[in-house]
């Protein structure tokens, strides 16, 4: 295990500003048998230049460069499709990792075969400000279907998307080109194995990145504003239909039990009536916070200016 080749797939589009850090910090992993493929999706700002100069300076790097935009999911699986590694995992453009992550995510697998996924616990940050941190999900069932389920209840900003995997595993499955794909996929890499949560490394995320409405995603890719405004209960459809009969990965469970898991499924996430439930509550909670310092602040200020005059 010590000598596994990891695989970092980092898809990127017009991020140059960015990039460069998400770069740094995979080539700064105490864990060095790596190989980074970037797939850059036509860019049009200074991305190519900054990836042929980064190629110059690391041999373990590789540059490929897109003709034409292939939209964000081909992107993804473009670098999957081009990976060796053992591991794999994704990087988005906008966030960095830990200079452990690699390795202690390496060990997780060393130590417990019987998991899929392993995964530093995510930080957002706000340009340079830590905002929050989002809560580890742990699926350790023997029950594929309880390790499903349990990630559908769970999921919020699915940061663990950007975990560490077994590429042979990753490669049976497809990532689909659907409101929520990044869960439906999650969900399958689940119901193949145990995902750990390490809660003393961490992937730094940019909130920037994160923190698109569903609503807005919803429009992005084409579907209706009366559509979009209920997107939850779309992605909620769209997750029904994946385990209940159009992903492979479920049919070991059986008929009967791919529709109870698909029913459940879908109604776990429909009541969360949000796409990032999670997030917006943590960012309302902050908004609401900071008003409140504001407020008293001005309050002291008013208060000192009084006392002067009077004194």
């Amino acid at each position: 295990m010590s000598n596994a080749l990891i695989t970092i797939g980092l898809p990127t589009y017009n991020r140059a500003a960015t990039l460069k850090r998400a770069i740094l910090s995979v080539l700064a992993q105490d864990y060095s048998d790596l190989e980074l493929i970037i797939s850059d999706n036509a860019s049009t700002d200074e991305t190519e230049f900054l990836c042929q100069e980064l190629c110059r300076q690391d041999v373990r790097i590789r540059y490929l460069r897109q003709l034409e935009n292939q939209g964000a999911a081909a992107n993804f699986q473009t670098v999957l499709d081009h990976a060796r590694g053992e591991f794999f995992m994704w990087l988005a453009d906008d966030d960095w990792l830990d200079p452990r992550y690699l390795s202690e995510c390496l060990r997780t697998f060393a130590e417990s075969p019987g998991h899929e996924l392993v995964c530093g616990r995510g930080k957002y940050f706000d340009g340079d400000q830590f905002r929050f941190a989002e809560d580890p999900i742990n699926l350790d069932q023997d029950s594929s279907w309880q390790r499903v389920l349990s990630y559908y209840r769970q999921v919020g900003i699915n940061g663990m998307f950007y975990g560490l995997m077994r590429r042979g595993s990753l490669a049976s499955l497809k990532l689909q080109e659907s409101l929520g794909a990044d869960w439906l996929l999650m969900a399958q890499v689940a119901c193949l194995g145990k995902v750990r949560t390490l809660e003393h490394v961490f992937l730094n995320r940019s909130i920037a990145g994160a923190s698109q409405k569903v609503e807005t995603l919803a429009l992005n890719q084409g579907h209706s504003p009366v559509v979009a405004k209920n997107a939850h209960l779309l992605i909620a459809y769209t997750i029904f239909k994946d385990v209940a009969w159009k992903s492979s990965v479920y049919q070991p469970l059986g008929k009967l039990r791919r529709l109870s898991l698909a029913a459940n499924s879908a109604v776990a996430v429909a009541k969360k009536h949000s796409f990032t439930p999670g997030l917006n509550k943590l960012l309302d909670r902050w908004n609401r916070l900071r008003t409140r310092l504001i407020l008293r602040t001005r309050l002291k200020r008013g208060l000192r200016r009084i006392f002067r005059r009077v004194l």
